[in-house]
Formats: structure tokens, sequence, C-alpha cells
């Protein structure tokens, strides 16, 4: 009982720093900094862009579709069953058709090819064609606000390349001809020249705070050819403020990716892109889509890129996206670091504790 006795308090003290202090300083140190957040693009009240900015929403349907499902893991849901179709399919035509008519290709006479309910989120799809051009227009069925455009031509063309001066130009006098205002929230990029130039998009994503919310933002494509707009698309969630407190840091949730997967042997050259944490657009085990809040790792190499979603809380990999497979889910595993890991040793510990320190008087009392 004496060789007891003195073990007893370095065993306690063993439980306390070793289950206790140790795995909550580890946890600790295994926060992301914020600090360190490299964000894409300019804050759009510093671009060239500042005097679109406003707070009001293009659509009713945002962001009342969108439902905080859980913080842990912080998961957002979409549901449009609530809306209903408010404005009919021949206004949503006149809409467009006027729309069309303004912004696309000028001096073309459009035959209608089809019109399409669409529940995903409630709107109306026109379809509309030409010998020379092919286009489509989406209305929201809710206010009648047009929320998507393309328009193409069917044929080869060689016009001269268009700037980026030039595309922010025609955004801008488009913007301003459709009253269409961006979030203070957003960050403007300067999209990306392509198909020898003939074309420059110029993109408005949301961010909240230093997450980019992946599928909200605006996107507006400025066309040489027509010298106007060949595409826009309008998506703006525009959630509340999400707390990044206890997200783990990038060097944690890379280490538990790789962890998991293992590389094909064929695999050359692997460069890991700079990881971003983000409201993800993945789906579950039974494929129902959701945002869920991760840090997004994307691997280059020569024979395919791999994307890595790691949950922003616990650090656990759930999900893959390689570059010629569809996403799938992973099963998440409770891994050595990782958050489950380090907040249940204490709780293990504690019990111990009390489990130990009530053996020890029992005996020492029943003697």
């Amino acid at each position: 009982m004496v060789f007891v006795s003195k073990l007893f308090p370095l065993l306690v003290v063993f439980l306390i720093v070793g289950g206790v202090a140790l795995p909550l300083v580890g946890y600790s140190l295994s926060r992301w900094d914020m600090s360190s957040s490299n964000l894409e693009g300019t804050v759009v009240t510093d671009s060239s862009f500042s005097n679109f900015t406003s707070d009001t929403r293009y659509s009713a349907i945002y962001p009342n579709a969108f439902k905080i499902e859980s913080q842990r893991p912080f998961l957002v849901t979409r549901d449009f069953q609530t809306f209903d179709f408010i404005v009919d399919n021949e206004s949503a035509l006149s809409t467009a058709t006027n729309f069309l008519q303004d912004v696309g290709p000028p001096f073309v006479n459009w035959t209608i090819q089809a019109i399409l309910k669409v529940d995903i989120p409630p709107s109306w799809k026109i379809l509309y064609n030409h010998v020379d051009f092919t286009a489509y227009v989406v209305v929201d069925a809710i206010e009648g606000q047009v929320i998507e455009y393309e328009s193409r031509y069917l044929h080869e063309y060689d016009p001269t390349d268009i700037t980026l001066l030039e595309a922010e130009t025609i955004v801008s006098e488009f913007l301003t001809d459709y009253n269409i205002e961006i979030p203070f929230t957003a960050r403007y990029i300067e999209g990306f020249p392509y198909d020898c130039r003939r074309f420059y998009s110029l993109v408005f994503q949301e961010y909240n705070g230093p997450i980019e919310i992946e599928t909200s933002s605006i996107i507006v494509r400025a066309s040489s050819f027509t010298h106007g707009i060949s595409y826009y698309h309008y998506d703006w969630i525009g959630l509340d403020p999400i707390d990044t407190t206890h997200v783990v840091g990038q060097q944690l949730a890379l280490s538990n990716a790789l962890s998991i997967y293992e590389f094909p042997s064929e695999q050359n050259n692997l460069s890991l892109q700079t990881p971003k944490i983000a409201l993800a657009d993945v789906e579950d085990a039974d494929g129902n889509h959701h945002l869920r809040l991760s840090w997004v790792l994307d691997f280059e190499s020569e024979i395919e890129n791999i994307r890595f979603y790691v949950d922003a809380f616990s650090g656990n990999l759930f999900g893959i996206r390689e570059e010629f497979e569809p996403y799938r889910a992973v099963q998440e595993h409770i891994l050595i670091g990782s958050t489950s890991f380090l907040l249940g040793l204490p709780i293990i510990s504690v019990v111990s504790t009390i489990g130990v320190s009530s053996i020890y008087l029992w005996k020492r009392y029943s003697e």
C-alpha cells in the first residue's frame, strides 16, 4: 500500500499533464491563424467597381433559401420548396426577350426554341436560336429578374483582342443599365481572357470574412465580337458572419488528408496550390448537395488534379474530387492530432483520474 500511495500522485500528475494540459496546448497551437490568409482578388470597395456597392439583394431567393443546418460540422442546406412561382412563363418570356434583344448580339431575329420550368432555383429558362447564334436567358420566378444569360456565335471568327480596361468599361455600362449592385462583401477578381482573348470574364466573389463562398458570385463576361456582354450569372447567398475561432490550421488539415489518401504511384511532380477556407459545395453519402465549411486543398500534377475537402473544425478528410472522376464522400476517421482526438483526451483523462482516485480512496479507507 505504501508503494501505491507514492505512485498515486505521480499517476494523477501524468493524467493531468499528459491527458489534459498537453492536448489542450496542442489544440491551441493547431488553430488557424487568420492573419496569414491569402485571399484572391481585391475588396470591391477598393476596386474600379466601388460605385456599384450596396447592401441590397438582387433577388428575394437569397438568402432566404439557405439555412444553417448544424454548427459542427458547419452545414448550410438549400431549400427552394417554400417559394411559389409568382412570375408566370409569359411574363418571364417577355422579360427574357427584351433582355436578349438589348444585351445580346445586335440585329439578330431570334426564334424561341423552348421555355423550361426550373425548380432550383425557382426560375424560367428560355432557349433561343438563330442560324448563326444560340442563347438562353434565365428569369427568377419570384421577382422576375434575369439571373443568368449566355449567347454564342456558332461560326469561326477572329476579332481583335479585348483588354481588361475594355472589359471593365463594358461591364460597368451593363451594371449601370440594369441597376445591378455588388454587395460590400464581394472581392473583385479581375478574371481572365480566354479563347484567344476574345472574351474577358470579371468575377465578384462572395466572401464571409476570410471564407470564400464557393457557389456565390456575380460573373459578367465581355465579348470583343459584340463589344457587349456574352455571359452573365447572379448567385449571391449573403450569409451572416461565420465564427472561425476554432477552425483548425492548414498543416493539421493537410497532414490528416495525406494520412488517409494514398496518391497513385504514377502521380509525379505533385504541387500543392494555396490552401483556402471555403463554404464548399459538396455532397453527403446520399448524394444530397449542401455547403460545408472546409479546408480546400488542391494538388496539381502532370496526370490529373486532385482536390481534398477537410472539415474546418474537426480536421477530418470527408471528400475527394479527382479531375476525371465525380466527387466522392470519404468515411471520416478520428486521427491523432485531429480536433476530435485532442479534445477527447482531456475527457478520458478526467474520467480516468476520477476512477483512479476513487479506487485509491476506497482501498485506503477500507483497510
